[in-house]
């Protein structure tokens, strides 16, 4: 969205760069696909904020800052004087957000954590898995925690930056990744507090008190649909029409299934039925059936799958992005909303391992090129 991201990274870069997978699956600091996709726009340098040298430069490129974003364990920044007060010394406005597993104060403090423990200590894990509960909860997407805690940093940045806007006033942001995973449970946190009732984890649909139908069912060409069976009498008499015209809709075409009373009662009855005929069918058949008749159902694809679909090519949601370096050009997920003024765009790949570090030392806070040179033989940058 136009903003200008810097990447501060140890000398040697950081070690996000060891994430996989990797281009043609060799390990390599600049082919991390993973690395690619969370840090494109951004500008990379390198710098040892543990020396005083080190420390001044930070300070210098915290003077053009307008937010500072920091990871570090808590205390760290502090213990070396680059800590919120530190800072707002040279630039009395600045807004900083840390983010850590447990946030700068409690018992928990300096604990450690990964995706996994805070996905099951801050509550959303338990909803995650299936109706067999013998089977022990199911961790959901990868570093999915990580992307809770970052998208609550990222809402309480926007907030402050709008404080700012009104009263001039900058202000640290205190992000904690447990309790960030806490506030997002969907339902099982209010249900508990307010009914006293535990929710159940359930396969491939919402966690709740009471059990339900299942939604999820394999398809003739061996994938998945996800279905709905529409509550609404008009929507109901669609499905049932769509499964009569191919004689599978059994007794459903009774009277008595009007009833929504009937309906509920014989929902597991329904969904067997709904089952048999997603059976019969190939997924895209049902979904584009299915939306046809203003139902609410879906194929369940594969990352891969998406490359060839019509709609997203249609409004060029992939991206191509060029890697001189590689001689290659590569295909990335494009934007996730369009604005008509301000268009959303990836202005560059990912950084190389400190490629700004002349661009901005240099050029933008005024470090000599001769002493840059130095700072790199010392393992400062």
């Amino acid at each position: 969205m136009g903003g200008d991201v810097v990447k501060v990274e140890p000398p040697g870069g950081d070690p996000s760069r060891k994430i996989g997978p990797f281009v043609n699956n060799t390990p390599h600091p600049e082919q991390s696909l993973s690395f690619w996709h969370y840090n494109t726009n951004k500008r990379s340098v390198t710098l040892d904020f543990s020396t005083p040298q080190g420390q001044n430069i930070f300070m210098n490129l915290v003077r053009t800052a307008e937010v500072v974003i920091e990871d570090t364990a808590p205390g760290t920044l502090d213990s070396l004087g680059l800590g919120y007060h530190e800072l707002t010394a040279v630039k009395s406005n600045i807004i900083m957000a840390s983010i850590t597993p447990f946030g700068q104060t409690g018992p928990y403090k300096d604990f450690k954590t990964s995706d996994l423990v805070s996905l099951a200590l801050g509550g959303p894990l338990w909803s995650c898995g299936y109706d067999d509960h013998t089977i022990p909860p199911i961790r959901p997407y990868a570093d999915a925690a990580y992307h809770i805690a970052s998208h609550y940093a990222y809402i309480g940045i926007l907030a402050a930056l709008m404080q700012r806007q009104m009263t001039g006033l900058g202000q640290y942001i205190d992000v904690s990744m447990h309790e960030a995973c806490h506030d997002t449970t969907e339902g099982a946190m209010p249900i508990y507090y307010f009914t006293n009732q535990q929710v159940r984890r359930q396969t491939a649909r919402h966690a709740s008190p009471r059990p339900t139908e299942p939604v999820v069912f394999p398809t003739a060409d061996e994938k998945w649909i996800f279905t709905r069976v529409p509550a609404q009498p008009q929507g109901f008499q669609k499905l049932i029409q769509w499964m009569d015209q191919v004689g599978m809709a059994e007794d459903l075409n009774d009277d008595k299934y009007e009833d929504p009373l009937v309906r509920q009662q014989e929902s597991a009855h329904i969904t067997e039925v709904v089952r048999k005929f997603c059976a019969a069918h190939n997924a895209e058949e049902l979904y584009h059936g299915a939306q046809q008749r203003e139902m609410v159902w879906a194929s369940v694809r594969a990352p891969d799958e998406n490359l060839s679909d019509r709609h997203l090519i249609e409004r060029k949601f992939f991206v191509p992005v060029a890697h001189p370096e590689l001689g290659k050009t590569f295909d990335y997920s494009g934007p996730p909303y369009r604005f008509s003024e301000t268009p959303w765009r990836i202005s560059r790949r990912a950084p190389l391992v400190g490629e700004h570090n002349n661009e901005i030392f240099c050029d933008e806070i005024g470090i000599e090129r001769n002493n840059l040179v130095r700072l790199i033989q010392d393992g400062v940058v």
